[in-house]
């Protein structure tokens, strides 16, 4: 039985031993895989790496740009396109592609690799480490030294010499950084130690950086080092179907390929402004210039195309997880909680797992060979491309930081005088004048009406007008002087349209409003039990011009109520209170004093809201009255 025993513990001890050898098998054989797959993947030299050439750039007034890169590209071993160029694209518009025939994209892939970059060295070890295998001849840093028996220490300063051949720099490479890490998926870079290896007559001397004072090189230095970084990369993964890259019967045949990749990325944005010249006859001149300003990349003869329109990007605050700023999962808590997007795409995230920022083929089209070039971008000057038009300027170069202004677009165009009256209705006698001070000034504009001028110009050319600062001016004829007349808004106006650009106060045009009340009928109308009195007024409005010329001018009166009699070929419309509520200055937009009053429940009940317009001319010195009756009912 004791003999028994003691079997069974040996073959505990034996088992135990077995698995312990085993475990540390097991262990050295995935250390060594990491090793070696760590190793395998070295640095990628930084001047290896492509940046395919922007060729296209379609601009919108937003600050959003569609980027069109395309180019012959080298490829590495692999077949492969490894780019040191990752955008920041808009969710969902990033889009990769091949147009050599002889391959296809399989996927794109967007990780953290190690690269080889060489800068100059800037302090003493970096020169150290960028000249390793030099002579040197090293002053050391003066070090305080005691001496004296039996009587009071003496200090003082020694300084000492190395002469020898640089060694080395102990460094901690990136693969036993990442190999002793605790998250060995992580990628590290190289740790330099703080000494330099100093090969001397005594040997192998170890000496730290913050001892030495200076170095001396006997020979040649070398004034660059390199070292590596993490960067962020682009691998476009080309499948040569069958076929090798460089495989071609002359050499470097088939070592480039036609590649590219579409995006929309916030980061360039155009400003578009317009100088209208006049002549007085009856002739405008209408220039467009656009202002850009570039805060992406540097662009080097390109083709820019300008968008006129409001595009829709309904994610343009979320930035696609490509970029490697996030995960999938970041991008889905970042939208609205109420979307049926974020929900239909946080059940795709959970069942698809992560992604670790790879994207393969998504449909057929997308590898296609057929179409892939994505031209379709480029789109005609003056062409209509849905609901947008384009301005096309070609070979634009603009670095990263810098603004330009580009003569976009010349027309010659008619254009006439115009003037105008709005004559908007005043408050109810229930608003507290002293509520605020634009009430106040509201009311003195009532009383006080102004004869606005306008330009009035057709839109004849093929591109609609976009809205932009207008700068106008008159041009003399015979000096060819421009004299400034003010500054207005271009409105959105469409080939054919007509828009209207104020210049100011027409002075020389006199206004006169009488408004008396000629009757009140009480007990007038019967609504749901409830009596209202009728109040009927007559009403003129008088205009005197001063003017050397004749002009013609339209005048609009807002009322609170229903017109019975207008004079002077006058026009009734009767309109919709909430909608075609008219400010005094002719914007469509409720006066100043609309948030202090509330009108009663019962005024739409027996109420509305109606405008008179009237066209009339006036010559010098004529003067015209409009004359017109109107009521409503109260409570």
């Amino acid at each position: 039985m004791f003999s028994a025993r003691n079997q069974k513990r040996r073959i505990r001890r034996r088992f135990k031993s077995v698995s312990a050898t085993i475990t540390k098998v097991a262990l050295a054989a995935v250390l060594l895989s990491f090793s070696n797959s760590a190793r395998a993947e070295k640095a990628t030299p930084l001047n290896s790496l492509a940046e395919i050439p922007v060729k296209e750039v379609t601009v919108f007034k937003d600050g959003h740009a569609l980027v069109l890169h395309r180019g012959l590209m080298k490829t590495d071993s692999a077949g492969n396109v490894v780019m040191d160029d990752l955008p920041k694209p808009v969710l969902g518009t990033f889009w990769p592609y091949c147009s050599d025939r002889r391959a296809r994209l399989s996927m794109a892939v967007a990780g953290v690799r190690r690269v080889s970059v060489s800068n100059t060295a800037l302090t003493v070890p970096e020169l150290i480490e960028g000249n390793i295998g030099a002579r040197v001849r090293v002053l050391l840093k003066p070090r305080s030294v005691a001496y004296g028996e039996g009587r009071a220490d003496v200090r003082d300063s020694v300084s000492s010499v190395i002469e020898g051949k640089i060694e080395s720099v102990p460094e901690r490479s990136s693969e036993e950084m990442e190999r002793t890490a605790p998250d060995r998926t992580e990628r590290k870079l190289p740790r330099r130690g703080d000494v330099v290896m100093i090969r001397t007559e005594d040997g192998l001397r170890a000496e730290p950086f913050a001892n030495i004072e200076s170095i001396a090189f006997k020979g040649e230095v070398e004034s660059s080092l390199s070292h590596e970084e993490l960067r962020n990369l682009i691998t476009l993964k080309l499948d040569w179907q069958g076929d090798k890259p460089g495989a071609g019967t002359a050499v470097g045949a088939r070592d480039k390929v036609d590649v590219g990749m579409i995006y929309l990325q916030e980061g360039i944005r155009w400003v578009p402004s317009y100088k209208v010249i006049i002549d007085g006859n009856g002739k405008a001149v209408v220039l467009l210039n656009a202002t850009v300003e570039n805060r992406l990349r540097d662009l080097k003869d390109i083709r820019l195309d300008l968008v006129v329109g409001v595009p829709t990007f309904p994610f343009k605050d979320q930035i696609d997880p490509f970029a490697l700023n996030g995960s999938v999962a970041d991008v889905v808590r970042r939208l609205d909680r109420n979307s049926i997007i974020a929900s239909q795409f946080s059940n795709a995230a959970i069942l698809q797992g992560a992604t670790n920022g790879t994207i393969g083929a998504q449909s057929a089209d997308y590898g296609s060979n057929e179409g892939s070039s994505s031209s379709s971008t480029r789109v005609d000057s003056g062409t209509k491309n849905e609901d947008m038009f384009v301005y096309t300027v070609e070979h634009v170069s603009l670095a990263k930081g810098e603004r330009m202004v580009l003569p976009v677009a010349r027309y010659e165009l008619d254009y006439e005088d115009v003037y105008t009256l709005d004559l908007p209705f005043g408050a109810p006698s229930e608003v507290p004048r002293s509520y605020n001070q634009d009430i106040v000034k509201y009311e003195k504009l009532l009383k006080s009406p102004r004869v606005m001028h306008k330009l009035r110009i057709k839109n004849k050319g093929r591109q609609p007008f976009t809205t932009a600062p207008t700068l106008l001016v008159s041009a003399d004829q015979k000096t060819g002087r421009e004299t400034v007349l003010g500054q207005s808004l271009m409105t959105y106006t469409a080939s054919g349209a007509r828009v209207d650009l104020d210049l100011g106060t027409a002075i020389d045009f006199a206004v006169k409003r009488e408004d008396v009340e000629t009757s009140r009928l009480p007990d007038a109308v019967k609504w749901q039990d409830d009596k209202y009195c009728r109040v009927d007024h007559k009403s003129s409005i008088t205009i005197t011009s001063y003017s050397k010329k004749a002009a013609s001018i339209e005048i609009d009166r807002n009322l609170f109520g229903f017109v019975d009699s207008v004079g002077e070929n006058g026009v009734v419309k009767r309109t919709n209170f909430f909608e075609n509520v008219v400010e005094a200055d002719g914007a469509n937009r409720p006066p100043y004093w609309w948030n202090y009053y509330s009108f009663p429940h019962w005024w739409h009940s027996v109420n509305g809201s109606s405008v008179i317009k009237w066209n009339t001319k006036l010559n010098p010195g004529e003067k015209v009255t409009l004359d017109y009756r109107w009521h409503y009912f109260w409570r």
